[in-house]
């Protein structure tokens, strides 16, 4: 009987590792593939949208003001973003309204979707960025330029010039807790755009979108992203 329950034993073990070592890969592949999350800063004209996928059409759900879900990014390089109609017969098809490429080797990336005004153009543009751990690390910000004229600025000890559309990632130094680091913003001639202070914290990581006035004030209007992510383990490459 000793023999027959340590059989038993054994076979149950054998199918208890069977199970664990699938769900193991899967876990690994989930952690690295590639998606992309949407961002857009007001409400878009649209109750549902669609990107292309392979041969798949996928719902996605595009937020005002903060990241969307993740999805799988497709594998041919490109987004495309479409919206569902009816054809004279009745039947849905497909009209593409918005698409940008895939930065080769980036792993997460960002979409923000602006209404494009400009009628000979798609309804939607889409800005890319590479919202990748690797790149844009936890305890950093991400600085990017929306507005026509190149910016000057200044964060945690590092000056930086942008370009129109450009962006730059300064890592927060001597950062062991949550702590306030200067921050402005100036033109190339020295006139003063935004001043104000940051808080840095070791497990996040903030864009800071610089935007062209809303007024006649002649400030910048600047929009905060945050975001909390794992911060890397001792010895981690990232």
């Amino acid at each position: 009987m000793r023999i027959q329950y340590q059989h038993m034993f054994f076979s149950a073990l054998c199918f208890f590792l069977l199970i664990l070592v699938p769900s193991g890969v899967q876990a690994q592949n989930a952690k690295s593939a590639r998606a992309f999350s949407l961002l857009s800063w007001e409400e878009l004209p649209y109750d549902s949208v669609y990107y292309r996928n392979g041969s798949t059409m996928n719902k996605v759900k595009i937020k005002v003001g903060r990241r969307s879900e993740s999805y799988p990014l497709p594998s041919d390089g490109k987004l495309e973003m479409f919206i569902s109609e009816k054809d004279p017969e009745g039947k849905d098809k497909y009209k593409m309204i918005g698409q940008a490429t895939i930065m080769q080797g980036a792993k997460k990336m960002l979409y923000v979707v602006v209404a494009n005004k400009k009628a000979s153009s798609l309804p939607l543009s889409m800005f890319g960025i590479n919202d990748s751990i690797d790149v844009f690390p936890a305890g950093s910000f991400r600085f990017l330029n929306f507005t026509s004229v190149p910016i000057e600025g200044a964060f945690s000890g590092d000056v930086f010039r942008l370009q129109p559309g450009k962006t730059t990632v300064v890592k927060t130094k001597k950062l062991t807790g949550g702590s306030f680091h200067p921050f402005y913003l100036r033109t190339v001639k020295g006139v003063m755009l935004y001043e104000t202070r940051l808080l840095g914290q070791p497990s996040g990581r903030e864009i800071v979108f610089i935007m062209p006035p809303n007024n006649g004030s002649g400030r910048v209007n600047i929009k905060f992203l945050p975001q909390t992510v794992p911060r890397p383990e001792i010895g981690s490459n990232q």
